[in-house]
């Protein structure tokens, strides 16, 4: 567990330019190798294209999913400086790995044409190169985007006053402009580097790109607010159960004097939270009785905020379980959208093609114009109407960006019909290496919608885990959003394997096969849209059930502090 040393004054915005430059910088590197992989894994290292999805989606899942790990090492075991650090060494050494794969003719197998018989699927020795650097690029960005956002808004005092508590918000919504700056460069000059010059250096690109992430975020160490590692928070939970568990028998306590308050926890008396209603079994934990002694308290008594942290753990599980499905449909996006893009018409100029991996490109474009829109001008007018501090709450923002991926996948669905319309009066349905007349621009309105959906549920979510999850889980918690998107991408590959195992039973290709003017990928779509919506319906009841985290008031907190020893229950 971080504690950040009090007597530290606050830092906010001058830390923050050396954050958003890590940020940009690092999701540069990382999106020019997840964006532009299919089409590498396709059409050069000759992957299948169900093969093809699923080990672009398995690295980006597994490269968010380490996130996690990524924020339990430096909430537990380092601090987020040095662990930042230490995974940008690591991502380094995966793009040098990278970049050799690309580099080596010996590693990659002779061209062919697309589809071809004749084509040979990468060898051993050659995969093993290509997957190494894949995932140590997992690991290393895995520890870096677990911990770039959290010690930015570290050096915001949320206690000190309202200010500097809307200040957060704002942080950490240029904080998403940063990342999609830099996610801009990465789907257009370094796939665009990557398509048209060569594989290799545009992976020396990206290395050059770490480095340099490496040497802003260390050059503004001394903006940073100290920190030092106190007790396991997860240790700290799982007393709770234990404690609870122990006390089963004793009657749930109707009110705080019953329980033991905050004495033992030594944390600022900030940190005191009011006891909530939801999970009362755990209450138990705070009961003392005659039966315990000095041994058996430490796993047998717990405060009442330390329940309340637990029962905070336990409410937030099914919120980010409802932000799933979303992440599921972003895996489509950046696998059958882009195969689709392959098959249609790109040309912008005469001598210039929008690449398939360009097309997140225009959400972008848009939310780097939206964000400050929405921060400066439209969430000022939303307060004075609603009077939250932030216009709506984190939930309601999660919401709006559910809804909108619904409408996406519901868009994504509709091209497709009109591209397979096109594609049957054109002739071209087995001839799937022809470009179909049909403009590349249409596929842009689902990246549209969906990046307008990013924008309220990502940012919505990093702040939602940052202001109501533990005092020192706030590294792990903020990595939760990215965990979601792990999920989802892991999510999108059983989902195309279902559907593919559920629709070749007959013998036929089923829905998507690798020639995609003969799928039903639009079918798939609708499927992913309904599958949506039921997410969407199943996130307003836990949103709704949700009870936001309070603490205690200024004249509460004072009399706990000065009473620590009274209250205790004369259960047995």
């Amino acid at each position: 567990m971080s504690s950040v040393n009090p007597n530290f004054a606050s830092q906010g915005w001058k830390s923050a330019p050396f954050i958003f430059a890590a940020i940009g910088l690092e999701n540069m590197a990382f999106l020019s190798v997840g964006i532009n992989l299919f089409p590498y894994m396709f059409t050069t290292m000759h992957f299948s294209i169900t093969d093809a999805a699923n080990a672009v989606t398995n690295f980006m899942g597994t490269s968010f999913l380490l996130t996690l790990l990524g924020g339990f090492l430096s909430d537990v075991c380092l601090s987020k400086f040095w662990t930042i650090s230490t995974g940008a060494a690591i991502a380094s050494v995966g793009f040098t790995f990278l970049t050799l794969s690309s580099s080596i003719p010996a590693l990659r197998p002779p061209p062919c044409p697309l589809l071809s018989p004749e084509c040979q699927e990468a060898s051993a020795t050659g995969k093993l190169v290509l997957f190494l650097g894949l995932y140590l690029v997992a690991i290393g960005s895995g520890a870096v985007k677990s911990n770039l956002a959290a010690i930015g808004a570290d050096q915001f005092d949320s206690t000190a006053n309202s200010k500097e508590k809307r200040e957060i918000s704002t942080y950490f919504n240029c904080a998403f402009v940063a990342f999609c700056l830099g996610a801009i460069v990465a789907v257009t000059a370094l796939v665009y580097v990557q398509d048209n010059v060569s594989r290799q250096c545009g992976y020396a690109i990206a290395l050059g790109t770490v480095l340099l992430a490496t040497i802003f975020f260390v050059s503004g160490r001394k903006f940073y607010r100290r920190t030092s590692l106190g007790k396991n928070p997860l240790l700290s939970v799982a007393r709770v159960f234990v404690a609870a568990l122990y006390n089963w028998r004793v009657a749930v306590p109707l009110d705080s004097n019953e329980t033991i308050q905050d004495e033992e926890s030594g944390d600022k008396v900030d940190n005191y939270i009011q006891r909530t209603p939801q999970f009362k079994f755990l209450d138990r934990a705070a009961v003392h009785t005659k039966a315990m002694t000095n041994d058996t308290i430490p796993w047998n008594l717990c405060t009442v905020t330390q329940v309340e942290e637990a029962k905070i753990v336990l409410r937030i599980i099914p919120v980010f379980a409802s932000t799933i499905m979303m992440n599921c449909v972003l895996g489509q996006l950046q696998t059958f959208s882009l195969a689709q893009g392959k098959t249609m018409d790109r040309k912008v100029t005469h001598k210039f093609e929008i690449p398939p991996a360009s097309l997140p490109f225009f959400p972008l474009a848009i939310m780097v114009v939206l964000v400050p829109i929405y921060d400066r001008l439209i969430v000022p007018v939303i307060r004075r109407a609603t009077g939250h501090e932030h216009g709506i709450t984190h939930l309601q923002r999660i919401g709006v960006g559910l809804l909108l991926a619904v409408s996406s996948m519901a868009i994504a669905a509709l091209v497709e019909e009109r591209r397979i319309r096109v594609a049957t009066a054109s002739r071209l349905l087995d001839r799937p290496a022809e470009i179909i007349p049909m403009s590349i621009c249409w596929l842009g309105l689902q990246y549209v919608t969906f990046g307008i959906a990013d924008m309220f549920t990502f940012v919505g979510l990093q702040e939602f885990f940052y202001s109501e999850s533990p005092a020192g889980l706030k590294s792990m918690a903020t990595s939760l959003a990215y965990v979601s998107i792990a999920i989802g991408y892991f999510m999108s590959s059983l989902l195309v394997s279902i559907v593919n195992a559920c629709t070749r039973r007959k013998g036929g290709e089923g829905w998507l096969p690798d020639n995609l003017n003969r799928s039903r990928l639009r079918d798939f779509y609708w499927l992913l849209a309904c599958l949506s919506t039921a997410n969407l319906i199943n996130y307003v009841f836990w949103a709704l059930w949700y009870r936001r985290r309070e603490l205690a008031d200024g004249e509460l907190r004072n009399k706990e502090n000065q009473d620590l020893d009274v209250m205790s229950s004369e259960n047995q």
